[in-house]
């Protein structure tokens, strides 16, 4: 059964060359009021504060981080951001199928994120960690 269930897995995962998608790493949604916000998710849903900013917080409820960006912002509904292990890679695929990238790479902590956009207009986030922008220019051929 454990083998089945593996398989199952590996059958759900991206199988674009080198663009293999990881778990759900974070959500993101914007709000008038970070603050008030990340008070709601830590004081009443019980949510750990990983990061609290005027302009950016995090918090950790469920097993997953939610992020939240002061608003105006690039992201204003539900945005899941995807880990990945070659983010280079998953932009190559998304240009090869002419999907939007709505925002290159750019550096967050601890890694680079890059928006992009579904054939139904939803946004959503490729995040590798570990590097930089900078590495990543480097590694362009």
């Amino acid at each position: 059964m454990a083998i089945e269930r593996g398989a199952e897995r590996e059958a759900e995962r991206g199988t674009g060359p080198g663009a293999e998608i990881g778990l759900i790493d974070m959500l993101q949604t914007a709000a008038d009021d970070v603050a008030e916000v990340v008070r709601f998710y830590s004081e009443v849903l019980g949510a750990t504060v990983e990061s609290a900013h005027d302009e950016w917080s995090q918090v950790r409820l469920g097993g997953i981080s939610l992020g939240i960006h002061q608003r105006p912002a690039s992201v204003e509904r539900w945005m899941p951001s995807f880990r990945v292990s070659d983010i280079s890679a998953v932009k190559a695929a998304l240009e090869a199928a002419g999907a939007p990238v709505l925002r290159d790479f750019h550096d967050i902590p601890g890694g680079v994120v890059m928006a992009f956009q579904d054939p139904a207009g939803n946004p959503l986030q490729a995040v590798q960690l570990g590097i930089t922008e900078a590495e990543l220019g480097d590694r362009s051929p």
